[in-house]
């Protein structure tokens, strides 16, 4: 121990080799965190299809506050645990902050808070460092199996937990990510508000990589989470009477099919016995909009890349 100590004492005497701030990687976190949004979505509806559904919308606003406190006191236990079983002891709660300049009406410095971390007081091995960032992940699963036996606010709390923690290990799994392209003997001393290497870095074009990627799945995010459910109201909307008509009219057993513009295949499913009848509405990206978002994905990555590389080629050194 006496001969390590020496060690990190000539390497961490030194100057690092890189210095990794979250904060510069906003971008990348953006689209690892969408990728664990849908990531989420698809568990929940394997483990439990009918969970959303069944929410109890009487308790939101006390669920959506109890949740992220579960999740804050849990997420970070969690770390400080795993960082006290690979032996560390020296740790604190620290706010993570996004340094944002203004120049108008006159220029200010601001920091703006991004999330909360634990700060470690001793350096560490990358292979420890990396152990100690993704244990919180196995939380969202096990409160959506939780969510699954409970009823009411709790259920709510529960699933909201679970998809709070899920998009707040987006900054963990990002510094995993880098972290893991380091080399395997570099020495890691947190400053806070940033990493300081001591070794290998992780490679220029794997960061760039990394950011362009983060960018071309947040513009995927948007398009199928937020503007795709939209678009497929606009053509429920716009057939709905047509439908209606067909329905009622409807002898026997029918399928229909409509395009709304090659945005949304819209198909209905209809029913009919001697006593009753019953329709289903069923949606499916057209090739239009499966067009449009990869195509405005893949310039959002190509565009970020350009972009990190100009950065790069006017950097000194």
């Amino acid at each position: 121990m006496l001969r390590l100590n020496r060690c990190w004492g000539a390497i961490l005497g030194g100057t690092p080799s890189c210095c990794i701030r979250l904060a510069n990687y906003l971008d990348a976190m953006l689209g690892v965190g969408a990728a664990l949004a849908v990531a989420w979505y698809y568990l929940m509806l394997s483990l439990n299809p009918g969970l959303l559904a069944s929410l109890d919308p009487s308790g939101n606003a006390a669920a959506i506050l109890l949740g992220l406190l579960l999740t804050l006191v849990l997420h970070e236990g969690l770390h400080a645990l795993a960082l006290r079983l690979i032996g560390v002891r020296a740790m604190r709660l620290e706010l993570l902050e996004y340094p944002l300049g203004l120049s108008f009406p006159r220029r200010l410095q601001l920091r703006v808070p991004i999330g909360v971390g634990i700060s470690i007081g001793e350096p560490l091995t990358r292979n420890r460092a990396l152990a100690t960032l993704l244990p919180p992940l196995a939380l969202s699963p096990i409160f959506l199996l939780l969510a699954a036996h409970a009823e009411g606010v709790l259920r709510s709390l529960l699933v909201i937990a679970s998809f709070s923690n899920t998009i707040g290990c987006s900054g963990d799994l990002t510094l995993f990510l880098l972290l893991l392209r380091t080399s395997r003997d570099a020495v890691i001393r947190d400053e806070g508000q940033a990493l300081a290497i001591y070794g290998g870095c992780p490679p220029a074009p794997f960061t760039r990589a990394l950011r362009s990627l983060g960018a071309a799945v947040a513009v995927l995010f948007l398009m199928l989470v937020i503007i795709y459910p939209y678009l497929a109201t606009a053509a429920f909307l716009s057939t709905a009477e047509q439908v209606s008509s067909v329905v009622h009219s409807a002898q026997a057993n029918t399928t229909l099919l409509y395009d709304f513009h090659g945005l949304v295949t819209m198909r209905v499913d209809i029913w009919r016995t001697p006593s009753s009848y019953g329709f289903r509405y069923s949606y499916e990206p057209g090739p239009l909009f499966l067009a449009v978002t990869l195509a405005g994905a893949l310039a959002a990555g190509l565009a970020r890349h350009r972009s990190l590389r100009r950065k790069a080629g006017r950097t000194p050194g």
